[in-house]
């Protein structure tokens, strides 16, 4: 809304020119731009560029408060033989059922994406390693309770899990190579594992 005077000479005014115009389908055009550039639209968890983004602030928000922060890599076991064994909408299934499980244990202050095809990532701000721990196990032993039937059969769930609790001043790239370390060593492990390094 604006409001103009309507002015009759210099000094006096005679009334006010009132514009209203309606921007709601504007604004809602804008949210949902915004949504479609940060979301992954098969999970609605967040993509890997909103991902990225926000690790950054988070990450120099912890190094100016001294608190510390976590990282989290979640790789979906043997993804590849679901997809071959039932087909992609099943594979789509597993990956949509992970995204809810994920974010039901995770906090609210946390950023959870997906980074990947059958890849999550959960940043942790003001996490230790004994939390992280907990939350790793946590995710690990729930996620390994989904049960999805297709095809007369259960598809049973399981996923590997690297992570590392950061508490003083450390790059950015390390962050992510020693967490991406920390997942690898899960899968060499045997899947099916939790590292937190």
């Amino acid at each position: 809304m604006q409001a103009n005077p309507l002015q009759a000479n210099a000094s006096a005014i005679e009334g006010v020119v009132i514009r209203h115009v309606d921007i709601t389908k504007q604004k809602l055009t804008e949210l949902q731009l915004k949504e479609h550039a940060e979301k992954d639209s098969l999970t609605s968890l967040f993509n890997r560029r909103y991902f990225q983004e926000q690790l950054k602030k988070e990450v120099r928000f912890a190094q100016q408060k001294n608190t510390p922060i976590s990282l989290l890599y979640i790789d979906t076991d043997n993804f590849k033989e679901i997809n071959d064994t039932y087909g992609h909408p099943t594979g789509d299934q597993v990956l949509k059922q992970l995204a809810l499980q994920i974010t039901n244990i995770t906090r609210s202050s946390d950023t959870t994406a997906r980074i990947g095809g059958d890849e999550f990532a959960v940043l942790l701000p003001n996490t230790d390693k004994a939390e992280l721990e907990l939350i790793a196990n946590r995710l690990s032993e729930e996620i390994q309770q989904l049960k999805i039937q297709e095809q007369n059969s259960q598809i049973d769930v399981t996923v590997s899990i690297g992570g590392k609790s950061f508490t003083s001043d450390f790059p950015l790239n390390c962050m992510i190579d020693w967490v991406d370390d920390a997942l690898y060593l899960a899968k060499d492990k045997g899947k099916n594992q939790v590292v937190i390094a």
